[in-house]
């Protein structure tokens, strides 16, 4: 008797469980499609170098000449190859007490990562690359990263 009440029970559990994972999937939002470049954008790779401390950041600017998508990749981080930095993308303007205000940016990237930002426009672009609290007092990060842009 007791075998039989667990089959039926274990079969309402597993019914109740696929009907409510069923309702569950009627909210998700459509998937939206890829924004698409032209086949005809030049791209160009600008590779910069910088330093920054603990609690700090580092800025290089780069010129976006058409619409387009933006990629950053660090490449290298001395002493400590393996370190978790942020890095983001933002809009350079030299006239404002912070420059380069950030609008997409990821507080976990590491050696090789990518960091995408698609459909930028023409104009003046900055890369940050900052300390996420990994930086040890007195200590000097170094890093290369590449920016690959219209």
């Amino acid at each position: 008797m007791k075998s039989s009440f667990r089959v039926k029970a274990a079969t309402w559990v597993a019914v109740l469980a696929l009907t409510s994972t069923g309702f569950g999937c009627s909210d998700d939002p459509a998937p939206t499609a890829p924004v698409e470049e032209p086949m005809d954008v030049p791209r160009v790779t600008e590779t910069f170098t910088g330093t920054f401390g603990q609690g700090e950041s580092s800025n290089n600017v780069f010129t976006v000449s058409q619409t387009g998508g933006v990629e950053l990749r660090i490449t290298k981080l001395e002493p400590v190859r393996t370190l978790t930095v942020g890095m983001g993308i933002g809009n350079w303007d030299e006239s404002l007490e912070t420059p380069c205000q950030v609008f997409a940016s990821d507080g976990r990237v590491v050696v090789n990562a990518v960091l995408v930002s698609l459909g930028v426009t023409a104009g003046e672009y900055c890369v940050q690359v900052r300390d996420v609290g990994n930086v040890f007092p007195g200590a000097t990060v170094s890093y290369t990263v590449q920016v690959l842009h219209p």
